[in-house]
């Protein structure tokens, strides 16, 4: 099994791959109750969110494949994607960066987008027309639309503080992680998140990531630390704010670490933040 940047050929297995991975998950169940009655209808809209990745500034993806044609359960074809993974690049926020810079930065990254900037721009528009006409002539019938709605009230209303002590840092986050029902337990999520915390740590950055309460443990095992909580124990359920940081600066094991003026990083100044910003969740890494 190896871990390859997403191609545009991919795109039916990775939608595959999310509708199969999230009918379960607590919160798209609550805001899809009728996701099994209108499976066409919930495919549909896990190809819009995959796009939505896909199209999302500075958000790389990866996937595993399955190579090993003598391996449990056999692939189903020469190259079956077992999961993936969509990763964002966030820079500081104070003092704010220079656009230009940090775009050439990451023009040549091996997991940015294989579609050139006109071709994201032309199918982000066609993306956005396309999610306001469902709405607008309910044609996701998968979807509770007054679920729907409170959440996003919920959303907007949030906070976004959950990694305000990386204001100013560079990091990775990890947007969302799924694993096919037919590889999950086998390692594929801890494959997955350990490529983008080793790409990390090369670089010296952390890694964040909100993961359900099941999700939690997974995480916890690939070394990443729970800062705080967000979200609403109705409706889906808390998420858990989680960092994973090699270098020791932001979190130890037991939460937010930060500097004081003239100390160094001590265990004492520990903070944590969060339990306030609504944000859907879309992590299912199964060992």
């Amino acid at each position: 099994m190896h871990i390859r940047p997403i191609l545009p050929s991919d795109i039916p297995q990775i939608t595959t791959i999310a509708a199969d991975a999230f009918a379960e998950d607590p919160l798209l169940s609550y805001i899809h109750p009728y996701l099994k009655d209108y499976p066409a209808d919930w495919h549909a809209y896990m190809k819009r969110r995959v796009w939505t990745h896909i199209l999302t500034p500075y958000t790389y993806g990866m996937v595993a494949v399955a190579d090993d044609l003598n391996s449990s359960p056999p692939p189903a074809t020469k190259e079956e994607i077992t999961g993936y993974a969509f990763f964002t690049r966030r820079a500081p926020t104070s003092p704010s960066p220079s656009p230009s810079l940090c775009q050439e930065a990451w023009r040549t990254h091996p997991l940015s987008s294989p579609f050139s900037p006109v071709f994201s721009q032309m199918h982000s528009l066609t993306l956005s027309i396309t999610e306001r006409a469902t709405e607008f002539l309910s044609l996701d019938r998968s979807v509770d639309l007054e679920r729907q709605w409170a959440f996003r009230t919920a959303s907007a209303s949030a906070s976004n503080d959950d990694f305000a002590p990386l204001a100013k840092t560079h990091y990775w986050h990890l947007r969302i992680l799924a694993v096919s029902p037919r590889y999950q337990r086998r390692g594929v999520g801890g494959l997955l998140v350990r490529y983008g915390t080793d790409l990390a740590g090369r670089e010296g950055v952390p890694v964040t990531l909100r993961a359900s309460e099941i999700g939690c443990g997974c995480y916890t095992k690939e070394g990443f630390v729970g800062v705080g909580w967000c979200g609403r124990d109705e409706g889906g359920g808390r998420s858990r704010v989680m960092v994973w940081d090699g270098s020791g600066r932001f979190v130890d094991g037991k939460g937010w670490v930060r500097e004081k003026e003239g100390r160094g990083v001590g265990v004492e100044d520990r903070v944590e933040v969060g339990e306030e910003e609504m944000e859907e969740v879309e992590l299912k890494a199964s060992k």
